[in-house]
């Protein structure tokens, strides 16, 4: 996926104040994710041949929630 696309597939999938969702991804769009929200969280959640499933935070969870 191209960089430009990735983003606007990152801005639709966040948007309307969603901060967690599970995703498919390689591990290029996985380092995007890190460069672009560095304080994100990113956990493995199940792989495939080409890409796996993340879970994805863009806003940590906070110590009363966990």
């Amino acid at each position: 996926m191209k960089k430009q696309d990735f983003q606007q597939f990152l801005l639709e999938s966040f948007r309307d104040g969603v901060y967690k969702r599970e995703l498919r991804l390689s591990k290029q769009e996985v380092e995007m994710i890190r460069q672009y929200y560095p304080s994100a969280s990113v956990v493995e959640t199940g792989k495939q041949k080409q890409k796996a499933w993340y879970e994805v935070r863009l806003i940590a969870k906070s110590k009363q929630t966990q």
